[in-house]
């Protein structure tokens, strides 16, 4: 069970409001929590326009999609974004226990691992970068990235040791994580459709408003890494490092969506955390820290500015609803409906024996048969 610690998680909530209510209850609560831990996130590390930047997480069709299924991806990406905070913050301990947690909650703790990764060497980098004779400095960098790799790789061990599935774990995450995350078709496994590639064109209307946020951060990471040679400060360095970090990571998951579009999930709040701390010095070079834009303080140019681009804002998120809403309506008044397989589930409970392990030869059958028929074991030929 390599979403341990997620089922867990389900049992107040199926418990409380049974089996459908309950599943539903705790997709919607997770969503909710992952927006106030990605917040938290940004504004722990100062990050400027944290709650629009969650905003525009929250407003990708994409991942809302991947996160509105009855999966661990919700809770999953609240450990994540902890992580990262820990990770940034240079905590030890705090990095220590997301990595077990994340190992217990779902098979996405490659992704926190690949950031320990990268900013261990864009700590030591950006270090070098700010101050190259400054050996002292460079051997402390250098310490702190190997702790911090160090605690990572201690924790991801301990969440697969201290696991009551273990060592049989070892071997289902090799299998989820490289034959089909990774390798995919070519390893022989039948992974269904959502891990099918995309075209270069999906994967652009699948990114959206993204893509000119992240051109927008690259010019930014580039002026931050011209600053941090000018002046050498280490609030500078850190803040290369997070950019930089969040830049290679969701470019690399970018490359990944080409080739199956279920690395989507992970791709834009990547996509999102890069163009937050990657945006930094454009958003402090158009709206100075010193000026505060908003309704609190006299001014009628910083509260027309201030209601102009509210005014954008919500004319955005108008026309993106209206012009979202009608497909949806479309696709449940034509997909399927609620009794699709309930005949079939009859059959099966009257003829087959309670013990009996039902197989079927499509993904997309097996929620309708269990919604019909839970007490009936089904599987999907691998």
């Amino acid at each position: 069970d390599l979403h341990l610690l997620y089922h867990l998680t389900l049992v107040p909530f199926t418990s409380a409001f049974g089996m459908m209510a309950g599943i539903r209850i705790a997709t919607i609560t997770s969503i909710g929590l992952l927006t106030l831990a990605c917040f938290i996130m940004l504004r722990a590390l100062k990050v400027r326009g944290a709650f629009a930047f969650t905003l525009l997480l929250v407003g990708s069709a994409s991942f809302f999609f991947r996160v509105n299924l009855a999966k661990s991806q919700g809770f999953a990406f609240i450990v994540l974004f902890l992580g990262l905070l820990a990770l940034f913050r240079r905590s030890r301990t705090g990095l220590f226990l997301a990595a077990v947690f994340a190992v217990w909650m779902s098979n996405h703790w490659p992704v926190l691992g690949l950031a320990v990764l990268m900013y261990a060497g864009m700590h030591v980098g950006t270090t070098i970068l700010g101050a190259p004779r400054q050996w002292r400095a460079i051997l402390r960098s250098a310490w702190e990235a190997l702790a911090l790799l160090v605690s990572a790789a201690t924790g991801f061990a301990a969440g697969f040791i201290v696991h009551p599935y273990f060592p049989g774990n070892l071997a289902v995450a090799r299998q989820q994580i490289w034959e089909i995350a990774v390798v995919g078709a070519r390893a022989g496994v039948n992974s269904g459709l959502e891990w099918a590639p995309l075209s270069a064109s999906e994967l652009f209307h699948a990114i959206g408003f993204f893509a000119p946020l992240a051109f927008a951060a690259l010019i930014g990471i580039v002026v931050l890494a011209a600053t941090l040679i000018r002046s050498e400060d280490t609030a500078d360095r850190d803040r290369l490092a997070r950019a930089g970090t969040m830049t290679m990571l969701a470019l690399a998951f970018v490359m990944l969506s080409l080739r199956s579009q279920r690395h989507l999930e992970f791709a834009i709040p990547l996509l999102m955390l890069m163009c937050a701390f990657g945006m930094q010095p454009i958003i402090d070079a158009c709206w100075p820290p010193r000026i505060q834009i908003g309704w609190r303080r006299p001014g009628i140019i910083r509260r027309s500015l201030a209601s102009f681009l509210l005014a954008i804002v919500t004319i955005g998120f108008a026309v993106g609803v209206g012009i979202s809403i009608p497909p949806q309506r479309a696709h449940f008044q034509n997909g399927y409906s609620a009794t699709h397989l309930r005949d079939t589930a009859e059959w099966i409970r009257a003829h087959a024996s309670p013990n009996a392990i039902n197989f079927h030869a499509s993904w997309s059958d097996f929620p309708f048969l269990f919604l019909n028929s839970a007490a009936s074991a089904t599987i999907i030929p691998g």
